[in-house]
């Protein structure tokens, strides 16, 4: 499991053992949160249902210029897409974003920029120093969201 680590979940349905997967994993997200996109190129078409997804369950979008401007192309308009910027003399950039606890989890698929100055390789490093969650996989996010979107059988359960 690359993004869950050696940890695996157990239930009855794959919903259920999939959120105990991401709990073990300590990868609890707020109910309504905060993703940051950061999407190669290959993969732009690949995010638009993920990202209207988010949206669905109350997950407010940020995203670098590029996939602002697709999910824009394609009907996520300002409203539901904020454009964060790369450059650091932005208050809106996405390293403060990182930094000020406002992004719940980034998803990065930039690909084998693995150059230590590279702004997929930064973006990582600092999800990673700030704790926040970071996918690199849109197989991966689409699990999450998968546990996410079906979150509501554990306070069922609790009851």
């Amino acid at each position: 499991m690359k993004s869950t680590g050696e940890v695996m979940g157990s239930d009855r349905t794959f919903a259920k053992a999939l959120y105990k997967a991401f709990a073990g994993a300590k990868m609890q997200l707020p109910e309504n949160g905060n993703v940051l996109l950061t999407i190669d190129d290959r993969d732009k078409e690949k995010i638009l249902p993920i990202a209207k997804r988010f949206i669905q369950i109350g997950y407010r979008i940020f995203a670098t210029k590029g996939t602002t401007e697709f999910l824009r192309k394609n009907n996520l308009h300002a409203e539901l897409v904020t454009k964060v910027h790369e450059d650091e003399g932005s208050t809106n950039n996405i390293l403060n974003k990182l930094k000020n606890d406002t992004i719940d989890l980034v998803i990065n698929t930039m690909g084998h920029d693995l150059e230590k100055n590279s702004d997929g390789f930064i973006i990582r490093q600092l999800a990673i120093q700030q704790n926040v969650p970071l996918l690199t996989a849109l197989d991966t996010a689409d699990a999450l969201l998968t546990s996410l979107e079906n979150r509501s059988f554990v306070t069922q359960s609790l009851a």
